[in-house]
């Protein structure tokens, strides 16, 4: 019996890995944008499943939406597969433009120049500079389920991601000459009569003919109407300023390229506080083990016949036995049945099933008879 139950524990069951990820910022989205680090090189990114359905891994980090009025953690497994059930997140983007409802990014050779947000251009004639000199255009253009990629490479790389489902833009810059680089970025930005970057430093937005600036240190920064907004974040914290003339504000940041260099822009409804909490920054929690009777394991073990079983397990030819499956996952039958007269001896196991293709783990029992 004991030889018996091993044998078909090691044929049936199987170890999943599984890491899961926790939001701790006080935000409610359907649709949030989260975006983690993957160091998981092992990892065989086709043999993956989230509890998100859909996810991309991209340089070191995976992307993916999460419904945070629901939960605010997801969980990645390995190996496994899971049949995706939710219909695509909404994106529809080419190499010009990426665009979600009302909002739309406009692009030209894979860089950023423009965002239109409620019918109406709030960003406008962007520049980027590394150096003193203008960044290179032209690059590559990929779209995925959960977002549209425009990367150009020069002295740093410049990697714009606009997610499905979001009137977001993110951007991941590293080095490409391991040496640190000044990014200067500039824009319009248009019709706003508020910014807000602290408590401290708040205010109204005066347009005359006489120009004024204002300059600052800060991760952030908003601009607003009060029913529409932008807002800039930026990591490491950056050199900002902002000037404005009769017609429009000229905005500008200054950041250090390193290997953990950002920023973000994001359209918003409301004022300053539609972005408090954002970026969301997950922790990714430990490796942990998943050991369980997989249902693909048991299909494959229907393909031995009694006699090969029984060779298989180097179960004495002269005996027999029966074992019997019953769990949510699978009932599965393997030997031959008793009869009412036989001598036999019995055993049940309680255990665990490994996931489901709804990412449950399940219990059963395990029923060994041998006679």
């Amino acid at each position: 019996m004991d030889n018996l139950e091993d044998k078909f524990l090691d044929d049936t069951q199987t170890t999943v890995e599984r890491v899961r990820i926790f939001v701790t910022q006080n935000v409610n989205s359907q649709f949030d944008f989260i975006i983690a680090n993957f160091t998981y090189p092992a990892w065989n990114t086709s043999k993956m499943a989230a509890s998100t359905d859909y996810f991309t891994v991209d340089d070191g980090k995976i992307f993916f939406l999460l419904n945070t009025t629901q939960t605010k953690k997801a969980a990645l497994f390995h190996p496994f597969v899971k049949r995706k059930t939710n219909p695509l997140p909404t994106l529809i983007a080419d190499v010009d433009h990426a665009e979600f409802e009302s909002f739309r990014a406009i692009f030209d050779d894979e860089l950023l120049q423009r965002i239109v947000y409620r019918g109406t251009t709030r960003v406008s004639d962007i520049q980027y500079r590394v150096g003193g000199y203008s960044l290179s255009p032209g690059g590559t253009f990929t779209k995925t389920d959960v977002y549209a990629k425009y990367k150009v490479r020069d002295e740093i790389n410049h990697s714009t991601y606009v997610p499905a489902s979001n009137s977001r833009v993110y951007v991941f810059m590293l080095s490409d000459d391991f040496k640190e680089h000044n990014m200067t970025f500039s824009a319009n930005i248009f019709n706003f009569t508020r910014y807000f970057v602290d408590q401290s430093r708040r205010g109204t937005i005066t347009y005359s003919s006489v120009q004024t600036c204002d300059e600052f240190t800060s991760r952030f920064i908003d601009f607003n109407d009060g029913e529409t907004g932008i807002a800039f974040f930026t990591e490491p914290a950056s050199s900002m300023s902002f000037c404005r003339n009769l017609t429009s504000l000229t905005f500008s940041f200054l950041i250090t390229v390193s290997n953990t260099s950002s920023y973000a822009i994001f359209a918003h409804d409301g004022d300053h506080t539609s972005v408090q909490n954002y970026p969301i920054i997950p922790i990714n929690g430990v490796r942990e083990q998943l050991t369980g009777i997989s249902d693909a394991n048991i299909s494959n073990l229907k393909l031995y016949d009694y006699t090969q079983l029984k060779q298989r397990w180097s179960f004495p030819a002269e005996r027999d036995f029966n074992i019997t499956v019953l769990s949510p996952v699978v009932n599965a039958t393997f030997g031959r049945t008793a009869t009412k007269n036989v001598d036999a001896y019995g055993r049940k196991k309680a255990v665990s099933f490994a996931l489901d293709r709804n990412l449950n783990t399940p219990t059963g029992t395990l029923q060994f008879v041998v006679w």
